[in-house]
C-alpha cells in the first residue's frame, strides 16, 4: 500500500513538474532578452506568445502594452498556455494593473487556437477588444473588457469561458456570441453599454450566465436573436429591458434571477421561455408576450405596474414584498414570503448565487440565495504532503 502511494504521488509530483517553462514581460524588458528570467525580461507579451508553447505560463508586469496579440501556439487540456497579469509583483517585481490596448481592431485576435486562459489583465481597444474565431477551450479569469466603439467580445465558431471579470464602457454591445460558439460566465458583471449586455445571433450559439451581474446599459441584459440561453443566479438592474426573444429559434431558460429597476422584464416575439423563480421589483412590465411558447411560475412581483401581457397568472406567484436585507446584494430577510415559496423544476441550478447547495427542503427560495444553504458536499478526494517522509517507502 505504501509503495502504491507513494508512485500516485510521485505520478503527480512529475506531472506538476512538467507544466512547462515561466516567461516574464515587464514595461523595463527587452524583447532580445530570453525572458525566462524576472532579471531577464522581453518587452512585449507578443514576444512572450512567440516563445511560448503548450503547458509555459507568461507573467506580465505592471503598465500598458501598446500592441496586438495574436498567438499561435495553442495548449492542450492538460497543459494550457497562461498568461498572468502580475499585479502583485510577486514575480516580475512590478506589482499594479496591467493594460493591453491598440487603436487597430481587434487588440487580441485568438483565431485558429485552443486551450489558451487570460487572468487579471486589461484589455481595451478602439473597436473590438477581444475576438475570437474558431478558438476552442479560452478561459479569461478576472479580466477587463473596456473602452470599446464596437462589441467588447465577439465570439464565431469558439468557446469561451468567463470568471469574474466586467465588460464595460462600450458604444455597442457587450458580448456577441455567433454561430457555433459558447459563452460561459460565472461572476461577470456587464455594465456601461450602449446596447445589449449579451446577444445571441445564431441558432448554434449558446450562453450560460451564472451569478452575474449586468446593469445601466442601453439595449437588453440578454438579446436572443436565435440560440439558447440560460441565465441563473444573476443581478438585472437599472436598463431598459431584461431579456428578449425574436425569433422561433431563440431559447431562454430565466430562474432564480432579481430584475430590478427596468423598464421591462422579458419580452418575446417568439420562440421559447421558461422563467421560474424570478423576482420582478421595480419593473414597468414583467412579462409580455406577443407571440411563441411562454412556462411561468413562482415568481414574486413587487412594485411592478404590469405583472403580465399575453399571458395569464403563474401557479405560485407572490405579488408581496420580497423583504431584501439592501438592495445591492438582494439578500432575503429571513422572514421573507419568498423563502421555501419556489418551485424545483429542470433548469433551476443546484448552487445559489454564494455556490450554496439549493434547496435546503424540498422547494427552493425565490430569487438568488437559498437561505440556510450549505457548502455542497464534495465526493473527490483530498490529500496534503507535508513531509515527504511520511511516505516515503523504506
Amino acid at each position: 500500500m505504501r509503495h502504491a502511494l507513494f508512485a500516485l504521488v510521485a505520478a503527480m509530483f512529475c506531472a506538476h513538474c512538467a507544466r512547462g517553462a515561466d516567461f516574464f514581460v515587464t514595461t523595463a524588458g527587452n524583447d532580445a532578452n530570453p525572458g525566462t528570467s524576472a532579471a531577464q525580461p522581453v518587452r512585449t507579451v507578443s514576444r512572450a506568445l512567440q516563445l511560448a508553447a503548450a503547458g509555459d505560463t507568461i507573467y506580465v508586469g505592471a503598465g500598458t502594452y501598446q500592441e496586438l496579440l495574436r498567438p499561435a501556439a495553442s495548449g492542450t487540456s492538460t497543459q494550457p498556455i497562461r498568461l498572468i497579469g502580475d499585479t502583485t509583483g510577486q514575480r516580475t517585481g512590478m506589482a499594479g494593473t496591467i493594460t493591453i490596448s491598440h487603436w487597430t481592431t481587434p487588440t487580441v485576435r485568438l483565431q485558429n487556437v485552443n486551450w489558451i486562459s487570460i487572468q487579471d489583465i486589461i484589455i481595451s481597444g478602439s473597436s473590438t477588444p477581444l475576438e475570437l474565431s474558431s478558438a476552442r477551450n479560452i478561459t479569461l479569469t478576472g479580466v477587463t473588457i473596456q473602452e470599446s466603439s464596437g462589441v467588447g467580445v465577439t465570439l464565431a465558431s469558439s468557446t469561451l469561458t468567463m470568471s469574474g471579470g466586467t465588460v464595460r464602457t462600450s458604444s455597442s454591445h457587450g458580448i456577441t456570441v455567433g454561430a457555433s460558439s459558447t459563452l460561459t460566465a460565472s461572476g461577470l458583471t456587464i455594465r456601461d453599454l450602449s446596447g445589449d449586455g449579451v446577444r445571441l445571433t445564431a441558432v448554434t450559439a449558446g450562453a450560460d450566465l451564472d451569478a452575474c451581474t449586468i446593469r445601466s446599459i442601453g439595449g437588453a441584459a440578454v438579446q436572443v436573436s436565435s440560440g439558447f440561453a440560460a441565465v441563473t443566479n444573476t443581478i438585472i438592474r437599472d436598463l431598459n429591458l431584461a431579456a428578449t426573444l425574436t425569433s422561433a429559434q431563440a431559447v431562454l431558460r430565466f430562474t432564480n434571477n432579481v430584475v430590478s429597476g427596468c423598464s421591462n422584464g422579458i419580452s418575446m416575439s417568439q420562440g421559447t421561455l421558461w422563467a421560474h423563480n424570478n423576482i420582478f421589483t421595480g419593473v414597468s412590465n414583467a412579462l409580455a408576450r406577443t407571440a411563441g411558447t411562454a412556462t411561468h411560475s413562482h415568481n414574486l412581483y413587487h412594485s411592478v405596474s404590469t405583472r403580465y401581457s399575453g399571458l395569464s397568472a403563474g401557479t405560485g406567484d407572490l405579488t408581496s414584498d420580497p423583504r431584501f436585507v439592501n438592495t445591492e446584494s438582494f439578500r432575503l430577510q429571513s422572514n421573507s414570503p419568498a423563502i421555501n415559496a419556489g418551485t424545483f423544476v429542470f433548469g433551476v441550478r443546484l448552487t445559489d448565487r454564494d455556490g450554496l447547495q439549493r434547496p435546503t427542503t424540498s422547494t427552493p427560495d425565490i430569487g438568488l440565495y437559498e437561505v440556510g444553504g450549505t457548502s455542497p458536499t464534495g465526493s473527490g478526494v483530498s490529500l496534503t504532503i507535508e513531509r515527504w517522509s511520511e511516505i516515503e517507502p523504506r
